[in-house]
């Protein structure tokens, strides 16, 4: 089960690099002297959260996402849910996670961070992430219950969606 998230994720991972919005990078060396620009040292400010849904597809292609429709509930029969969010105004770089709770509000699993970035001197229009866990034949199909998804935005929840799980 691991490894599939992983493959999702690095999936989400590789159409934000297509479109130039992701970055693996964990640092910018600066050529500033230290007080030369007080104004750099601030962060950037974060993204704006301008969508996010859950549902049980999401297909990638041709540069374009393709997601299910939204959906609230969802069955042990499902293959899989994802978490899509989308984020505007992106200015800098940010780390988002996804986070998901059982009915007994116990970390299911979670994301590595992904992190979303734009050049030192633009910013992005928009990023789309999305992260999803595995149903249908997994520890996950028999428990039963309300569950959450979680994006976590710089360490910070962002967005919190319930949905329930049923037979």
């Amino acid at each position: 089960m691991k490894g599939a998230w992983r493959t999702r994720l690095i999936a989400a991972m590789l159409v934000l690099a297509a479109f130039g919005g992701l970055s693996c990078a964990s640092g910018r060396k600066s050529t500033e002297r230290p007080g030369e620009n007080a104004v750099s040292a601030l962060p950037p400010p974060l993204p704006k959260l301008t969508r996010a849904f859950l549902c049980d597809t999401v297909t990638t292609g041709a540069g374009a996402i393709k997601p299910g429709p939204a959906r609230e509930g969802f069955r042990s029969s499902d293959r899989e849910v994802y978490l899509l969010v989308r984020l505007d105004d992106v200015r800098g770089s940010h780390d988002l996670t996804f986070k998901w709770y059982g009915p007994r509000d116990e970390l299911y699993i979670d994301s590595e961070p992904a992190t979303i970035a734009a050049s030192e001197k633009s910013s992005r229009d928009y990023a789309y992430l999305w992260h999803g866990i595995y149903i249908d034949g997994e520890k996950a199909s028999t428990l039963h219950g309300g569950w959450k998804a979680v994006a976590v935005l710089d360490g910070a929840p962002l967005v919190t969606i319930p949905f329930a799980l049923t037979e």
